[in-house]
């Protein structure tokens, strides 16, 4: 049995594009899927932003106040305190990085639209994975989001 097809309109390729329906993005949309992921990650990164701020101004504030010292006292309870520290700014550093890099995923995520643009230009893109390769067939504004993102997390491999 011979399959047929309907027969395509002049010029039109073998992958029409979806009709990209206009639609407001609501408090009820960030729940849900990669929105709600990338709108956690979002107050992660602003309560971390404020959090850090609050203490570099305490820290500033009783530095001055306490004669240039943030604390002064026995070695003991220094070495305790400076290690809570840094186990507090790992896990601001972590979440802080795991955030990052799952909006950078969303954000390398082709949508249908660009995958069928690449397969008419003969380009096959990567699902599933965060890739470079997909950097080239996504639009200039998720790229330059996607080399921001990049750049501001490299600071935190370094920590």
């Amino acid at each position: 049995m011979v399959e047929t097809r309907e027969p395509l309109l002049a010029g039109q390729d073998d992958f029409p594009l979806p009709p990209t329906p206009s639609k407001t993005i609501g408090l009820k949309d960030l729940r849900d899927g990669w929105r709600g992921g990338a709108f956690l990650g979002a107050i992660t990164a602003g309560s971390v932003l404020l959090l850090n701020i609050g203490i570099t101004i305490w820290a500033q504030l009783r530095q001055k106040s306490n004669g240039g010292h943030i604390y002064h006292g026995n070695c003991g309870v220094t070495e305790r305190v400076n290690m809570a520290v840094h186990i507090v700014i790992n896990i601001f550093s972590t979440l802080l990085l795991g955030a990052s890099n799952y909006c950078m995923q969303c954000i390398c995520a082709p949508t249908r639209t660009e995958i069928d643009a690449a397969h008419r230009q003969g380009n096959w893109l990567d699902i599933g994975v965060q890739s470079l390769r997909n950097l080239s067939s996504v639009s200039s504004r998720k790229r330059w989001l996607w080399i921001i993102l990049a750049l501001s997390s490299v600071p935190l491999h370094l920590l």
